[in-house]
């Protein structure tokens, strides 16, 4: 992929973990979630609904910032609702969330048995 894109564009993307990008910017952003499994989701809670985490890896982006992530961490279990820091990350994932619907676009898409719901930031929040 980057090969690709180096050729494809004048610039060369990077991939690295929202740690690493703390401090620095690009111009767009793909903050992926690939976490799917329920279970792993709820050992790791805190990690992967670490508000701090989340919005590190969205402010990093100058122009645009994809996120993409799945229903099942969207719907997390009534036990990660236990931890404070966990309800806090998703309470502000909902957040995003709510924002884009409110402000922007949504397309359902069905991808072989699961529907994907895209959406899309339109108006320009300060």
């Amino acid at each position: 992929m980057k090969i690709t894109l180096k050729r494809e564009r004048d610039w060369e993307p990077r991939s690295d973990t929202v740690d690493k990008m703390q401090g620095q910017e690009a111009q767009a952003a793909l903050v992926s979630y690939g976490v799917s499994d329920p279970e792993y989701a709820a050992q790791e809670a805190e990690f992967i609904y670490s508000r701090n985490r989340l919005n590190v890896s969205i402010t990093r982006a100058k122009s645009k910032c994809a996120i993409i992530l799945s229903r099942q961490l969207l719907e997390a279990p009534p036990s990660v609702w236990d931890s404070l820091q966990v309800a806090e990350g998703l309470e502000f994932i909902w957040g995003v969330v709510q924002l884009v619907r409110q402000h922007g676009e949504t397309t359902e898409v069905m991808f072989d048995t699961a529907q994907l719901s895209m959406y899309r930031l339109t108006t320009l929040i300060k």
